[in-house]
């Protein structure tokens, strides 16, 4: 995490092991609104909406070009700034993708239903292509004013 500088991704600060051994992380703090709040309350049209989501992809993919996928986009994990800016938040379950595919396998299966691929429900490993999913369905939302599944 710390080697993602983009600037549609809330920055990590500090991290390390708490004196229990729970692993931290200190990352930026960002004031605004999820993204669907933010569209509803600013009565964005479909061409603001898809110029904020554009910038939200380009993030998600400088992730993916450097190895990491989220796991839980969703557009609580979106922020948009008063100044419009969409920045990703909460990578608290993200994962490095290695050359062993067994490193985005999940072991604690953490991710909200709504938003999550068939293969993170499924418990099967993780790619890039559940951030995509993810997107869509972030996306369907964002224009419909509804997700496309209830769960």
């Amino acid at each position: 995490l710390s080697r993602l500088n983009h600037p549609n991704i809330a920055g990590l600060l500090d991290g390390g092991t708490a004196e229990n051994g729970l692993p931290y992380f200190v990352m930026e703090y960002v004031e605004g609104l999820p993204l669907l709040e933010f569209c509803n309350q600013h009565q964005f049209e479909i061409k603001e909406r898809l110029e904020l989501f554009r910038q939200i992809c380009e993030a998600v993919s400088y992730a993916h070009q450097n190895l990491v996928v989220h796991r839980d986009l969703k557009p609580s994990n979106i922020i948009i700034t008063k100044n419009g800016v969409p920045k990703l938040l909460d990578f608290g379950i993200a994962k490095l993708l290695g050359e062993n595919s067994e490193n985005t396998a999940p072991q604690n299966r953490i991710f909200t239903p709504e938003y999550a691929s068939p293969e993170q429900i499924k418990g099967e490993p993780i790619t890039t292509s559940a951030d995509v999913y993810s997107l869509g369905v972030i996306l369907y939302e964002l224009l419909s004013g509804v997700r496309p599944f209830q769960t």
